[in-house]
């Protein structure tokens, strides 16, 4: 593989990383929340759920500081080039993941379990 190449793939995971720790939130709180309730254990969900978001928020934040470092906005490059738009968008898909993972989270937390 040609360097070129590598960095695009590299570019497209990072991208990527923060709608998957969002897709995992999603599918933790929901079947947790729907395993819970089918085993008739409703006042574990708020818990599951605050545990799941805290950790789920903790991984993006990481991910929207690392893209934020690795843009020219804190550390300049060396060579004086700037970032290209890919760390930029890093950051950015990474910051709306956490607004749909806080967002997920207090609705599962604030609405009543198994009703």
């Amino acid at each position: 593989m040609m360097k070129g190449e590598t960095d695009t793939i590299y570019d497209l995971i990072a991208v990527l990383r923060g709608p998957t720790v969002w897709f995992v939130h999603f599918f933790l709180v929901y079947g947790a929340q729907a395993t819970l309730c089918t085993l008739s254990y409703p006042e574990a969900v708020p818990w599951v759920v605050l545990g799941a978001t805290v950790v789920a928020l903790a991984i993006i934040g990481w991910l929207v500081i690392d893209g934020v470092r690795r843009s020219d906005r804190l550390i300049p490059r060396p060579d004086g080039e700037h970032q290209d738009f890919m760390a930029y968008l890093e950051y950015a898909i990474a910051f709306a993941s956490g607004i749909s993972v806080f967002w997920v989270g207090s609705a599962a937390v604030v609405l009543p379990a198994c009703t």
